[in-house]
C-alpha cells in the first residue's frame, strides 16, 4: 500500500501541476503554482449548490437550502430536487457537479426530513465521487441533523481509496428573526484503499438575522483543521415582484480567507428554480456556477 496521504483542501495541486505543465501555457501554470503556495480552501469539492457558493459558505444558519446537506443537515425543509455545476478559476479541468433531493415529513420527531446528495469532481488525473445521505430530528425550536458520507477517490498512478465521514449539525430558532446554527463537518469514521484520503475536518458556528421579511444577514465563523479561523458573511434579499408565482432572490457573500467575494441570482417560477453564482479570488480569478431544480 502506498503511503500517500491526501487532504482535499489541496487535492488537485500535484496532479493539476503535471496536467497543466503539458497542456497549458505559462499564465495558467502561474495560477497552479499559487495553488501550491497559498493555503486556500477549495469550496466546491463535495460541497455544492447555489447557496454554498453565493453566500461564500456562510450556510450553517441558513433555514433552507437546495443542497441542504452541503449547508447544514439540520435544515432539511420542504420537497426539492436540484442539479448544480461549478467551474473554478476558468479552468475546464476544475469542474464539479452534483444532484440533491430532500423531502420533509412535516412531523415532529425522528424523521422530520430526509435528504441525499451525489457529487462528482475531477479530471483525467484525479477523480472524486461523494455520496451523502442525512436526516433531521426536530423538537420544539431545535433541530439536529446527521449526514454520513462515502468519498471514493481515484488517482491513476496510485489507485483508489474510500473515506467514510459524517457531518453533524444543529439549528435553534431563538426568535422569529434570529436563528443559530452549527455544523461539525467531515468527522472521520473509516478509511480503506491503496492510500489514505480524507477531507479536512471543520467546525462552523453561525447566526442569521432577519430584520424584515425580505432581508436576511448571515454570519459564520469557520475553524478548519490546520488553518486560521475564517469569517464569512452573507446577505439574502427577496425582490418584491408583485407576481404571486415569481420570486427573485439576490445573494451576496464575503469571506476573509483571501478577501473572496461572491454573488448570485436565483429565480423561482411556478416551482421551477434556476440560479447562477460567481465567486472571486483576488489572485486566481473567478469561479462560476449554474443550477436548476424544482420545489413543491
Amino acid at each position: 500500500m502506498k503511503s500517500l496521504i491526501l487532504n482535499t483542501h489541496h487535492l488537485f495541486t500535484e496532479p493539476l501541476l503535471y496536467y497543466r505543465a503539458v497542456t497549458a501555457v505559462l499564465p495558467v501554470l502561474s495560477r497552479i503554482f499559487l495553488l501550491i503556495l497559498t493555503p486556500m480552501v477549495v469550496w466546491g469539492q463535495a460541497r455544492n449548490g447555489f447557496e454554498h457558493h453565493a453566500y461564500s459558505g456562510a450556510t450553517a444558519s441558513l433555514p433552507a437550502a437546495a443542497f441542504v446537506l452541503s449547508a447544514n443537515p439540520a435544515a432539511i425543509s420542504g420537497h426539492r430536487i436540484h442539479v448544480y455545476g461549478h467551474e473554478y478559476f476558468g479552468m475546464d479541468a476544475l469542474r464539479d457537479g452534483g444532484i440533491s433531493y430532500q423531502i420533509e415529513s412535516g412531523n415532529e420527531g425522528l424523521f422530520h426530513g430526509f435528504a441525499a446528495e451525489v457529487h462528482q469532481f475531477g479530471f483525467d488525473l484525479y477523480q472524486e465521487v461523494t455520496l451523502r445521505a442525512g436526516a433531521t430530528l426536530s423538537t420544539g425550536n431545535a433541530r439536529i441533523g446527521i449526514a454520513p458520507s462515502m468519498m471514493q477517490t481515484r488517482i491513476p498512478q496510485y489507485g483508489s481509496a474510500l473515506a467514510v465521514q459524517s457531518d453533524i449539525g444543529f439549528q435553534y430558532q431563538v426568535t422569529e428573526s434570529v436563528l443559530l446554527g452549527g455544523v461539525m463537518r467531515n468527522v472521520p469514521l473509516a478509511k480503506s484503499g491503496d492510500f489514505a484520503v480524507s477531507s479536512a475536518s471543520s467546525l462552523h458556528a453561525g447566526i442569521s438575522y432577519q430584520p424584515e421579511q425580505h432581508l436576511m444577514i448571515l454570519t459564520e465563523i469557520i475553524q478548519t483543521t490546520g488553518y486560521q479561523p475564517d469569517v464569512h458573511v452573507g446577505f439574502h434579499y427577496d425582490v418584491h415582484t408583485g407576481l404571486s408565482h415569481l420570486d427573485i432572490l439576490l445573494a451576496l457573500g464575503y469571506a476573509t480567507n483571501h478577501a473572496q467575494w461572491s454573488a448570485g441570482v436565483q429565480t423561482i417560477l411556478f416551482g421551477l428554480v434556476t440560479g447562477i453564482s460567481v465567486r472571486n479570488h483576488p489572485v486566481l480569478g473567478r469561479s462560476q456556477g449554474i443550477g436548476i431544480g424544482y420545489a413543491w
